[in-house]
């Protein structure tokens, strides 16, 4: 029975049966399309990771674990390069530190994605003479913790040139990122931000060596005339490894082929004219955002010039935040004076002259305060 003729003859002859499995499909429908709450910064995951298997299940990946995941299919044409039947796909997140405050940041980044119920795997990039530190130093007693999160240690050298502050002349070492062959695609993020949602979906990007996102604060506003050329970021990638990328990586930190600058000009000379473009929305977003006034989102917002600012929208859609509110420190380098004066303002009723919006702080103070507790009770404890 065709569906126009199964629904007017419900019209006219309703039997309880076709009652019953009528009510059921409306259920099933209206259930399916309803949304979702999110949680936004201030009631991030503090639930047992258990309580977080429905949420994340709709971007994620089958298990990886237990029965091998067999994602090169010869009979549906695998977007995967170089597949042979039966292949298993590896698939992974990559952290990296080379001092004991990012070492503290990427624990408690992998235990993020652990309670967000990732289904890749998570790698480590860490300096060879860590394995060298005596039990009781600082270091080894964060590393027995990220390492009783089922983690893959990559020791290794760092990938660093004698230029600029410390921080930024080792941050060429997460590009090494592209030499872990052993895995199929990686994701890296950078441990001084945060992530809300669970990211597996994003390994399943359109085929590219490099996904990158916009740098949004340093470019044009959208729909400006000439505009100057889109400048992308780097404290979220999606990489393919290769041998290849890796050795043109290094040619550009230490070979023939300098590149001036530091992690992210490096990624923009590499991925130039080929990178994959992420959204920043959602994915990219920095702190400093919620600091801006209202009327100053353009860049971020981006796509529509007709769309205003929804803090409450940003932060409950957020799938990862970065740490940038300049000239404060980073938020492991704690100054309450800095902090109470670096907070975003409320919006001023011109009459009363009573504060009158102050979303912008809440979700500003509560995504800080997050991190704290995450340090107290992840890397302090």
């Amino acid at each position: 029975m065709q569906i126009g003729t199964w629904i007017s003859h419900f019209r006219s002859r309703p039997s309880p049966r076709e009652s019953i499995l009528f009510t059921f499909v409306v259920l099933f429908v209206v259930s399916f399309l309803h949304p979702r709450s999110r949680d936004a910064f201030s009631s991030s995951p503090r639930r047992p990771s258990h309580q977080f298997q429905e949420e994340s299940d709709e971007h994620s990946l089958p298990s990886l674990t237990g029965e091998p995941t067999h994602w090169c299919d010869g009979d549906s044409g695998s977007i995967w390069p170089g597949c042979d039947e039966g292949k298993t796909q590896r698939f992974a997140y990559v952290q990296y530190a080379t001092t004991v405050e990012y070492l503290c940041n990427s624990l408690i980044a992998f235990t993020r994605l652990r309670r967000f119920n990732t289904r890749a795997e998570l790698a480590f990039l860490h300096p060879l003479e860590w394995n060298d530190f005596d039990e009781s130093h600082a270091v080894s007693k964060l590393l027995r913790k990220i390492d009783a999160l089922d983690v893959n240690f990559h020791p290794i050298e760092i990938l660093s040139r004698d230029v600029g502050e410390k921080t930024w002349s080792q941050s060429f070492t997460k590009l090494m990122a592209l030499g872990l062959t052993e895995y199929d695609r990686v994701i890296h993020f950078d441990s001084d931000g945060l992530i809300f949602k669970n990211l597996d979906h994003l390994f399943f990007s359109p085929q590219a060596s490099i996904a990158l996102p916009r740098a949004y604060w340093l470019n044009d506003v959208p729909g400006q005339a000439n505009s100057a050329p889109e400048v992308l970021a780097s404290h979220i990638m999606v990489l393919t490894p290769s041998q290849h990328m890796y050795e043109r990586v290094v040619d550009m930190v230490k070979g023939e082929n300098q590149v001036e600058g530091f992690d992210m000009e490096l990624m923009n000379r590499l991925g130039k004219g080929s990178a994959l473009i992420l959204p920043h929305r959602h994915y990219a977003m920095l702190s400093g955002e919620f600091r801006r006034d209202d009327d100053d989102h353009a860049r971020y917002l981006g796509e529509d010039p007709s769309l205003t600012w929804d803090p409450d929208a940003e932060a409950e859609s957020s799938f990862y935040v970065h740490f940038s509110d300049w000239p404060l420190p980073k938020p492991w380098i704690r100054s309450d004076a800095d902090f109470k004066t670096a907070r975003p303002r409320c919006s001023i009723d011109p009459a009363s002259f009573v504060a009158q919006d102050c979303r912008n702080r809440k979700h500003w103070v509560a995504l800080y305060e997050e991190y704290w507790r995450e340090k107290a009770e992840t890397c302090d404890a």
